[in-house]
């Protein structure tokens, strides 16, 4: 039931894809955030995130990238 109930959920099912994209780069979040965040505030813009997802190789359209953006953001600051 637990499984069903995280599977279910589109923030999870977010954070579990990127998850396994970047563990397939042999990437961690906070080696990617640390590569694509230019400022150095220790997060990601929308812009900074979409050019991580594309370099890592995900294939979304632009809608996808920024709703998966909003739920990884929604993760982040609960």
């Amino acid at each position: 039931a637990k499984k069903e109930e995280i599977m279910s959920n589109a923030r999870n099912i977010a954070l579990l894809y990127l998850e396994a994209k970047l563990k397939e780069e042999k990437i961690t979040v906070a080696q990617a955030v640390a590569k694509f965040d230019k400022e150095g505030r220790g997060f990601l813009t929308y812009e900074e995130f979409r050019k991580m997802m594309r370099s890592i190789g995900v294939s979304l359209s632009p809608i996808q990238v920024r709703v998966c953006f909003i739920l990884v953001q929604s993760f982040l600051f609960i």
